[in-house]
């Protein structure tokens, strides 16, 4: 049996499992299968005729008239599914004649399967977006860091002009002082606070896997690498910012391809062939004398003047004593509140135990000892025998030029040896009294005149 070309193709939209939507240049409807107009609950001899917004009202068909470009791999959400199609301007001896709407469908049942599929594919990448937030973003801001003393304050203030600017920042100070909490305080006040902020230590990475996690790599350029590579950690940072922490232990080999960044705005990954621009803005953080680092030639000193345009030096916590009481409470509040234990306090004496002590560890031992004593202390109050031994052990930094000096250091001196004969003892107070070589009613006293 003959059958016309014409016939031939309209047989074959017909019966086709896709759907096929035909519209002329004033975007009435001049075509249309079964397959599409089923989509729709609707019958074609229904639709044909008509504008195809009034049957179809979210359709972005007519744009395609406008725009004379076609779409493809569109997904539309119909009632809940996913359906793929795509959107091509019609031409007949290159005049615009209309457009086609074509809606890929093979069954029902594979159109709910694809669109469970897609809704699960969502939602993991939903987790994901929500993990990778959670990793880049910032956890501190200025009201973060904790102090009233002028010696913090005017380092907020310094540090709140540098994040005004997208100049590169350099932190210093000593280990523990909060130089990775003013990194973060920066990023977030500054324009950047919606992009990563991905921290990077220098001294926690080895030498050979430092380039790869600062760069990336291509496909195949070691044995071992990812098949199709793997971005740095500057093309993750892109818009945002990289910290590089403990950078004074950079690899010289490093320092150089740093200061390419610096300079060029651009990174090449391992076995890579071209260049890939990014725009970060860099903070460094180091505890060590860069100066002398450079002048033993362990420093480069073009990357040193290219990373210290803007320093800020972070005072240590014996340079603002004032502000210790502050940091106790506040430590000691949170990790009461973690351990789910009502909250401590501290007795006068203890205060002045810790704020005469020298901290070399900083802020970063302050809060170490705060959540000890959150565990360990069963009672409200805390106490001089409370404290670790390498605290009440150390003497006060006191001048003993004058009787009152003198007074407090024999009383310290005492302090220590009552609260070392109790900790002997076990708690004991008469086998305390016993070691001292006193009576108990004699400890019981001096407990009571020295606050313990």
């Amino acid at each position: 049996m003959d059958i016309k070309t014409d016939d031939l193709y309209r047989i074959i939209l017909e019966n086709s499992a896709n759907g096929y939507l035909v519209i002329d240049k004033e975007s009435n409807i001049i075509y249309v299968n079964r397959t599409y107009a089923n989509l729709f609950n609707n019958k074609p001899e229904n639709m044909i005729g008509k504008p195809i917004k009034e049957v179809v009202s979210n359709t972005k068909l007519p744009e395609i008239l406008m725009t004379r470009k076609p779409e493809y791999g569109i997904w539309h959400n119909h009632d809940g599914n996913y359906i793929y199609g795509h959107r091509i301007p019609l031409y007949k001896n290159n005049e615009l004649i209309g457009a086609l709407g074509t809606l890929l469908l093979h069954s029902p049942g594979e159109a709910q399967s694809l669109t469970e599929q897609i809704k699960k594919l969502q939602l993991k990448i939903d987790v994901y977006e929500d993990e990778l937030r959670a990793i880049w973003s910032t956890r501190y801001n200025f009201e973060s860091i904790i102090g009233n003393s002028e010696e913090i304050l005017s380092t907020k203030r310094i540090a709140k002009k540098a994040a005004a600017s997208n100049v590169t920042v350099m932190i210093r100070g000593e280990t523990g002082v909060g130089k990775e909490v003013f990194a973060h305080a920066i990023h977030n006040a500054s324009s950047r606070l919606d992009k990563p902020f991905i921290k990077i230590n220098c001294a926690a990475i080895p030498q050979e896997l430092l380039e790869s996690e600062l760069f990336g790599y291509d496909d195949g350029a070691f044995t071992g690498a990812r098949k199709k590579g793997k971005p740095g950690k500057f093309e993750l940072a892109n818009e945002g910012t990289v910290f590089l922490d403990e950078i004074g232990d950079m690899p010289i080999s490093m320092q150089a391809k740093l200061l390419r960044v610096l300079q060029e705005k651009e990174i090449e990954r391992i076995g890579g062939i071209k260049p890939i621009k990014v725009d970060v803005r860099i903070i460094t953080a180091t505890n060590q004398n860069l100066e002398q680092m450079v002048s033993k030639g362990a420093f480069r000193s073009d990357l040193y003047y290219r990373l210290n345009v803007f320093p800020i030096t972070v005072p240590p916590l014996r340079e603002r004593k004032k502000d210790i009481p502050l940091l106790l409470e506040a430590a000691i509040s949170k990790y009461c509140w973690q351990n789910r234990v009502k909250n401590k306090i501290f007795k006068d004496v203890v205060l002045d135990v810790l704020c005469n002590y020298n901290w070399p560890g900083n802020v970063r031992e302050l809060f170490n000892v705060a959540e000890r004593l959150s565990n360990v202390v069963e009672g409200e109050e805390i106490s001089i025998y409370d404290l670790p031994i390498s605290i009440k052990d150390k003497k006060p930094y006191k001048s003993a030029n004058t009787a009152k000096g003198l007074k407090m250091q024999i009383e310290e001196e005492e302090r220590i040896l009552i609260l070392k004969a109790i900790e002997e003892a076990k708690g004991n107070k008469r086998l305390a009294a016993k070691i001292l070589g006193i009576n108990r009613a004699t400890l019981y006293d001096k407990l009571r005149k020295l606050s313990l």
